[in-house]
C-alpha cells in the first residue's frame, strides 16, 4: 500500500466509484461492486492512505484455521456428507496440534502461514475427492464403472493431504520428527493404524494412497519400470527418484483440478526439471503448456505480451486458448523481477 497507488485509485474509492484511465476513458462501477484488498504490511503506508482505504487489522490467531474446516464441510459432495463427524474428528486430532508442532520444532524450507497450509490440505483433499468421481478415460460408451466406496478413502485421503500440506514444507531432518509426531499423536487417539509406513526407516512420506486400489502403496509400486530409450540426449534424461515421483504426482492431481501451484526450494534441487517433465510430457492432451522465465529486467507489459501471444482472440477483448484446450503457464524464477520504489513487483501482479 503506497501513496501513489492510492492516489491513482482515488476516484474509485470515492462514493462515485469511477475509474479514470490515462486514456481519458471513465469506467463507472456498479453499486453492487465492493472492493476488498489484502495487503502484506503497512511499511510504506501513510495515515492518510490507511484511513482512505478503511484498513482493518485482524490478528491471524483471532481468526484461527477452524473456519476453513467449517466452510469446506459445507461444500462437501453429497456422497461424503455422512462423514462430516469423521473429518471433524481427524481435524481436531491432528491439524491444529500439527501446526503448533511445526512452528516449535521443525525447520521450514520456505516460510509459511497457518491458514495457507490448511487451505493446501483442503485443496489436495478436494482433488482426491474429484478424482474419486472421475471416469477413466479408457472407458467405453455403455461401460460405466462405479466409483469405490467413499468410506474406504475418507481417513486415508485426509492423512495423505495432511502429510503433504502441513508436513511438506519442512526439511528432510524435520520430516523424521514429523513422522514420529504423527505416530505418537495417532497412538494417543487410539488410531495408530491409520498412519502409513512402518515407522523407523519407512516414513509416512514414503507411502502413497492409491485412489483406484483404495489402499496405501509404495511410490514405485504404482509406476511402470523405467526404460531408457537409446539415443536420448544426456540433457533430456530424467531418471525418476522418490522425490521426483512424489512431487510429480502432487503437481498432477492439483493441476488437473485447476489449482494454482507455487514450487519453492533451494537452488539446483530440480524444481524446473520436475515441473517441465510433468507438464510437458505427462499431462492429458487437453492441456497446452507454455513456459516463461522471469529475470530482473522483466516488465509487466512484457509479461502481458508473452501471455497474449499464445492466446486466440475469441471476440473483442476476450482471449483464450484454442477451443477445448486449457492453458498451463509455467513461470520460472518467479522472484526475479526488480522491485519498485515501494517494494511492488508489477510482473507478478
Amino acid at each position: 500500500v503506497d501513496a501513489i497507488w492510492i492516489e491513482s485509485m482515488n476516484t474509485v474509492l470515492d462514493d462515485n466509484k469511477k475509474l479514470c484511465l490515462v486514456s481519458g476513458e471513465i469506467i463507472k462501477l456498479s453499486p453492487s461492486i465492493c472492493m476488498q484488498f489484502e495487503c502484506e504490511d503497512l511499511a510504506v503506508a501513510s495515515p492518510a492512505t490507511v484511513s482512505r482505504c478503511g484498513m482493518i487489522f485482524i490478528e491471524p490467531e483471532a481468526l484461527g484455521v477452524r473456519v476453513l474446516l467449517l466452510s469446506w464441510l459445507e461444500r462437501l459432495p453429497e456422497e461424503f456428507k455422512p462423514f462430516v463427524e469423521r473429518y471433524t474428528f481427524l481435524f481436531d486430532t491432528f491439524v491444529e496440534k500439527a501446526l503448533q508442532f511445526l512452528r516449535r520444532n521443525l525447520v521450514e524450507t520456505a516460510l509459511t502461514v497457518d491458514p495457507s497450509l490448511v487451505a493446501g490440505l483442503f485443496k489436495i483433499l478436494d482433488s482426491q475427492i474429484a478424482m474419486f468421481f472421475k471416469k477413466p478415460e479408457t472407458e467405453e460408451e455403455g461401460e460405466v464403472e462405479k466409483p469405490g466406496k467413499p468410506e474406504k478413502m475418507v481417513t486415508e485421503a485426509f492423512i495423505y493431504s495432511l502429510i503433504w500440506s502441513v508436513g511438506a514444507s519442512c526439511d528432510a531432518a524435520s520430516r523424521v520428527k514429523f513422522d514420529h509426531w504423527m505416530r505418537t499423536t495417532a497412538a494417543a487417539a487410539g488410531c495408530l493404524e491409520i498412519i502409513p509406513g512402518a515407522g523407523g526407516e519407512e516414513l509416512c512420506y514414503d507411502m502413497q494412497f492409491h485412489l483406484k486400489e483404495q489402499k496405501w502403496m509404495g511410490w514405485f509400486d504404482t509406476l511402470e519400470k523405467y526404460v531408457l530409450v537409446p539415443g536420448t540426449p544426456f540433457a533430456d534424461i530424467a531418471v525418476p527418484t522418490i522425490d521426483t515421483v512424489r512431487s510429480s504426482y502432487l503437481v498432477g492431481i492439483l493441476l488437473e483440478n485447476d489449482w494454482n501451484i507455487l514450487c519453492c526450494g533451494a537452488t539446483g534441487t530440480g524444481k524446473s526439471v520436475v515441473i517441465n517433465e510433468k507438464v510437458g510430457k505427462n499431462m492429458p492432451d487437453k492441456y497446452m503448456p507454455k513456459s516463461m522465465a522471469f529475470s530482473a529486467s522483466t516488465g509487466a507489459n512484457m509479461t502481458q505480451d508473452t501471455i497474449d501471444a499464445v492466446m486466440d482472440k475469441r471476440r473483442k477483448g476476450i482471449f483464450g486458448p484454442p477451443t477445448g484446450k486449457k492453458m498451463l503457464f509455467v513461470v520460472d524464477d518467479l522472484n526475479m523481477p526488480a522491485k519498485e520504489e515501494y517494494g511492488a513487483q508489477p510482473p507478478l501482479e
